[in-house]
């Protein structure tokens, strides 16, 4: 997939680009393939988004895109110059372009615009009703799972009174059940909040293969609607592709963890047509089919 195919699709987390072809290559971040909100330089002249570069630089010194040495103290912020003009005047419209908003102009004045924009306010509280929603049905769930196993139990507990010896494997079987289905309906009477595997950031590099791995199998047929699915295809893409490039410091098992995240990615309802025939092609070049 090419990177102007994904500046297209109207990702609703970030402005949308209305001319992706006349967009510079080098405007873009090679970690997440969008427009820079907040751009960064490092010292071999290469531009990411500010977050981006500075979570890179978190786990290793060297620049994502030629390997030369670049440390945290040394990146740029990108606010004047003819780069700075050149990103500033690129045209986009606001993410909330589909639910109403009509505002379009240069980049560098997005940040703005999106403060006061009217579109934004309440999403927040949508996304909120919607985790509470899935929350009171997986406690729902695990009552009614608790009502069968008690259920269960006085029948046997019935039925126990005519034999001779009773069954004490399966009552402490039973009674092990019933504390962990208690336990759980506790917690989540509590906490309206399953543990998050997904903060908002995609930063799954190399370094973090087997999270992205748990992070798509723990909604392998649902993708949660905020995840956008063709950055994470991105992350996926990278992944294989540090596995190609066969660097001396990837990480330990790399090999074996990269043949999980594409298995699991293929067995996965996450991604276009194209990009399944991409993650299938993988597979087969590394003889995992």
């Amino acid at each position: 997939m090419t990177d102007e195919i994904i500046l297209t699709q109207g990702v609703k987390d970030g402005p949308q680009v209305l001319q992706p072809e006349k967009v510079p290559q080098d405007l873009l971040c090679s970690i997440c393939l969008s427009i820079p909100i907040e751009p960064a330089i490092t010292p071999c002249e290469h531009i990411f988004c500010h977050p981006c570069l500075t979570r890179h630089l978190d786990n290793q010194w060297n620049c994502p895109v030629d390997r030369m040495e670049c440390r945290p103290e040394t990146i740029k912020r990108v606010t004047e110059g003819i780069i700075f003009r050149i990103w500033s005047q690129i045209q986009v419209k606001c993410e909330h372009h589909d639910t109403g908003c009509a505002w379009t102009g240069g980049i560098g004045d997005y940040a703005k615009h999106i403060e006061c924009c009217r579109h934004s306010h309440g999403r927040g509280l949508e996304q909120s009703e919607t985790v509470l929603r899935d929350v009171e049905r997986e406690r729902d769930r695990l009552q009614s799972q608790l009502n069968d196993v008690r259920n269960e139990m006085f029948c046997m507990q019935e039925d126990m009174k005519y034999i001779t010896v009773p069954r004490a494997d399966e009552i402490e079987e039973l009674n092990s059940q019933l504390d962990v289905a208690r336990l759980r309906v506790v917690k989540l009477s509590k906490r309206p909040n399953l543990p998050p595997l997904f903060e908002g950031e995609y930063d799954f590099d190399r370094h973090k293969a087997v999270e992205l791995g748990q992070l798509i199998s723990r909604y392998l047929e649902c993708k949660p609607r905020q995840i956008n699915t063709s950055k994470i295809f991105c992350n996926v893409k990278h992944i294989y592709s540090d596995l190609q490039k066969g660097w001396e410091d990837n990480p330990k098992h790399y090999y074996m963890d990269v043949r999980c995240l594409l298995a699991t990615a293929a067995s996965s309802a996450w991604f276009t047509d194209d990009q399944m025939s991409n993650i299938n092609t993988w597979i087969s070049e590394q003889g995992w089919s």
